[in-house]
């Protein structure tokens, strides 16, 4: 009887320290989804300089695949997330 009620409340403790566990990497994703769309916006400013201003498709190109990275990244995060 005892040791069925013991192992309820260790049971518990586990829960609540894997929820703790949980709620940290949320957090820490949340913080990187910011650094990434960071990047996104960084990226996307430096493109439409690239093609408007400077007319280096060759460079374009490049950040076009960076571009294209950084979206399937923030795909896998919201995905993650949700």
């Amino acid at each position: 009887l005892y040791s069925s009620a013991a192992s309820d409340v260790y049971k518990r403790q586990e829960w609540e320290e894997h929820l703790e566990d949980i709620e940290k990497k949320i957090k820490e994703l949340d913080q990187f989804k910011l650094a990434i769309n960071k990047k996104y916006k960084e990226y996307s400013l430096l493109l439409s300089k690239q093609i408007d201003n400077d007319q280096n498709w060759n460079e374009a190109a490049i950040t076009i695949d960076k571009l294209y990275f950084v979206e399937k990244l923030l795909h896998k995060i919201n995905i993650a997330l949700n």
